[in-house]
């Protein structure tokens, strides 16, 4: 299975995922940089699991898991995705 977690927090959530499921690839996009790359350099991912809005003042306005989705259409990588609110 293969996970993406879009989130500035990300690396809190992919050990515990790591570890609770066998064989997962889980990938952190902690910024849409990342996020439009790992997209863009992969197969499609089996789910894509995305902050709705990201905490971070640099960030908040301009990419969100809305932008996510889109980015995933653009590229033709289309996954289900979980919006996680806080």
């Amino acid at each position: 299975m293969r996970i993406l977690i879009a989130s500035p927090l990300g690396h809190v959530v992919a050990k515990p995922l790591e570890s609770s499921f066998d064989d997962v690839v889980v990938t952190v996009a902690a910024d849409q940089d990342e996020f439009v790359h790992g997209v863009a350099r992969r197969v499609r991912f089996d789910v894509v699991a995305a902050d709705l809005i990201w905490n971070r003042p640099t960030m908040e306005w301009m990419f969100d898991g809305l932008d996510a989705i889109d980015a995933l259409r653009h590229a033709d990588r289309l996954a289900p995705v979980l919006l996680a609110t806080q």
